[in-house]
């Protein structure tokens, strides 16, 4: 384990990728969370509203 962060350390250009797929990752579960709570309030609302 050790080994493995003194390996990313001294390559900046790799701990930079590692931040970036990190956010991405991050981006996109929220994007799918916000999807999910979106289509989940619209099914509570047409259940409440016959119209």
């Amino acid at each position: 384990m050790k080994d493995m962060i003194a390996t990313i350390a001294s390559y900046p250009a790799l701990m930079d990728f590692g931040l970036v797929a990190m956010g991405l990752l991050a981006g996109a579960g929220a994007l799918t969370a916000w999807q999910r709570l979106h289509a989940w309030r619209e099914q509570r609302q047409s259940e409440w509203d016959p119209y």
